[in-house]
């Protein structure tokens, strides 16, 4: 009897650009989605009903990390979309303030305090196993 051995495989994150295409990609092909969790591997979940799923892909993953996780919403991408098309239109040549999308929650804060209302927000894995 052959004993499988486990091959590591090397985690490749992706920059928060890279999990705000991702988002809109599943909000383009799910309308009736309405929040994203995007974890730093690339793997997306529709959290509309739980974020169990992506927190627990978030602490067992394959990689043996903890993976980062960002909640994005359908308005806050369009919001986006729209903040973009209005940059597309000004002059290039001055200069466009980056505004940071993250917002992190802790998952032990059950009133989920945010700092404001932007496209996406850092989700801790909650510190449960199974």
């Amino acid at each position: 009897m052959e004993t499988k051995t486990k091959v590591k495989v090397p985690l490749i994150v992706l920059s928060k650009y890279d999990q705000t295409v991702i988002a809109a990609d599943i909000f383009e092909k799910y309308p009736k989605a309405q929040k994203v969790l995007v974890a730093s591997d690339g793997q997306a979940f529709i959290t509309d009903e739980g974020e169990g799923a992506a927190k627990n892909h978030a602490k067992n993953n394959r990689y043996g990390k903890v993976l980062d996780l960002i909640l994005f919403t359908r308005e806050g991408i369009l919001q986006l979309i729209n903040d973009s098309k209005s940059v597309e239109g000004t002059d290039t040549s001055k200069e466009v303030e980056d505004t940071d999308t993250s917002k992190k929650v802790d998952d032990a804060d059950t009133s989920k305090k945010v700092e404001d209302t932007d496209a996406s927000k850092k989700i801790e894995p909650s510190n449960t196993t199974k």
